[in-house]
């Protein structure tokens, strides 16, 4: 079984609270979403459970979200032990059909022209229910993210296409979708050292 995971993060802070996009790392988790093929199955990770986010991560032979490279993976870094998340291929669906247009564009861009669907919300809401402790509604919004990120996955690697609507919105456009296959990594997980473990 190919145990790949979708994964979706909501951050405590906003980059005008750390200074800048230079400042990714200092953002800091609220919720970790995640979508486990494995098990068939949707968790949310809070901050105090980044270690067991981390193990279950740890096992896994492909990460995939939109937008991990440059922002999920570097706000996760500084939770881990070392940098052995960088030898667990990764797609990232942003980065993909970025190669393909030239330019950036949203999930909620993609979603709705291809799965019909639309984000729950967005992440100064996340922000905001942080900061009155409306942790719920956090995990909620972020599995939502990762469902819509799984499914456009999952639609992409069937019809080797995505939909998104032109920049005014008056047409609906396909970009290729190109998902490689991936291999299972041997030994069924990476050597993080700590605690003596293998993953």
């Amino acid at each position: 079984m190919i145990r790949e995971v979708v994964i979706d993060i909501e951050t405590k802070k906003s980059f005008e609270d750390v200074g800048g996009h230079e400042h990714v790392d200092k953002l800091g988790v609220s919720v970790a979403g995640a979508y486990f093929y494995e098990d068939n199955s949707y968790h949310a990770f809070e901050e105090h459970e980044m270690p067991l986010f981390e193990e279950r991560l740890g096992r896994c032979d492909r990460i995939i979200g939109f937008n991990i490279n440059h922002f999920d993976i570097p706000v996760l870094l500084p939770y881990f032990h070392g940098e052995w998340i960088n030898e667990i291929p990764r797609l990232d669906l942003l980065q993909e059909v970025a190669k393909k247009l030239g330019h950036r564009i949203s999930l909620d861009s993609l979603a709705s022209a291809t799965l019909n669907a639309k984000k729950s919300g967005n992440g100064l809401q996340a922000l905001a229910w942080y900061k009155e402790g409306k942790i719920d509604l956090i995990k909620k919004y972020c599995l939502d993210d990762v469902r819509i990120t799984k499914e456009l996955y999952e639609y992409g690697k069937k019809n080797q296409k995505l939909f998104y609507t032109s920049y005014f919105k008056t047409e609906k456009l396909a970009v290729v979708a190109e998902w490689n296959d991936v291999i299972p990594r041997t030994g069924g997980g990476v050597a993080m050292g700590f605690q003596g473990r293998l993953l």
